[in-house]
């Protein structure tokens, strides 16, 4: 049987994690997590795109994103820990290219990435599980392919669903686990794909999730996909003036 490297991560690891938590404050779950849109020149060497949670009063104690592009005008080099992961102290980053059908298929870099903010309980904890404001999860460093031909000006930068494992927030209990609620979608440039089977950009399907069952995930994140947006670098006429 396969077992997928953030399963085993949020099985093994999470749940020995306590966190006391008012029994008499139920905060209903609601997690947004966004990439980011950003405008760059189409000759830029080296940059970074922002994967951001937005501020929530649900604590979360790891997450584990599955992250995909269309375009082989930039490469993905790496995908490192974001401001909400540093400034939290949180213990375990992990990222990686993987290999999957649709990657393969389709020669389209898929990486998977995933935090935790403890590996084993101890002494030292994370000084946070949430945030009152925007911050990025991860950072992911694009750089650009000089001999790709020019793109379309939008270059998409979206969440991949694969297998119920991807795009998941665990919550602080170790038994939550929170799944997509709805995407929405930035640049209509993405791949097409069968509803509501894997693999998909639609967020994860309804077969991923039984009410019935204990300690079914949760519907509870909105993910927005993000990208970049090219533009041209025009050297605009200067006035030089003799003194």
């Amino acid at each position: 049987m396969k077992i997928y490297l953030s399963i085993l991560l949020l099985a093994l690891f999470l749940p020995q994690i306590n966190y006391a938590q008012d029994s008499t404050l139920v905060v209903e779950p609601n997690f947004r997590i966004s990439i980011e849109q950003k405008e760059l020149f189409r000759t830029f060497e080296f940059d970074t795109i922002a994967v951001e949670i937005s501020p929530t009063e649900s604590p979360l104690k790891g997450f584990a994103l599955k992250i995909a592009t269309q375009t082989q005008f930039f490469h993905i080099d790496e995908i490192i820990p974001g401001d909400f992961y540093n400034d939290c102290g949180w213990e375990f980053f992990n990222s990686r290219e993987i290999i999957s059908d649709f990657s393969a298929e389709n020669y389209l870099p898929v990486w998977q990435v995933i935090g935790l903010s403890e590996l084993f309980a101890d002494s030292i904890r994370p000084s946070c599980y949430k945030t009152d404001k925007k911050k990025p999860l991860a950072k992911i460093v694009i750089s650009r392919n000089q001999f790709s031909q020019q793109p379309d000006s939008l270059v998409p930068l979206f969440f991949l669903w694969e297998d119920c494992s991807d795009n998941t927030i665990s919550g602080m209990s170790g038994n939550d686990l929170y799944i997509s609620k709805s995407v929405f979608q930035t640049f209509v440039n993405q791949p097409l794909f069968q509803q509501n089977k894997f693999p998909t950009t639609q967020g994860i399907p309804a077969s991923c999730s039984k009410p019935s069952s204990l300690n079914a995930p949760k519907k509870a994140i909105s993910f927005i996909h993000g990208g970049v947006i090219l533009k041209e670098f025009v050297l605009e006429d200067s006035v030089i003036s003799d003194k």
